[in-house]
């Protein structure tokens, strides 16, 4: 199982960091996410 994290969904709220059961996720103060396509901001 590998997750999809569609980035221009993230309100910041980092309740993705709380349930990653691995803490593959780290909280971050970047809040920065330009693309100039809604798919380049899709992580695989």
């Amino acid at each position: 199982f590998r997750p999809v994290f569609h980035i221009y969904r993230c309100i910041y709220c980092y309740l993705c960091v709380d349930v990653c059961p691995v803490k593959a996720i780290k909280p971050t103060r970047e809040y920065e996410n330009v693309a100039l396509r809604k798919e380049d901001l899709v992580v695989r």
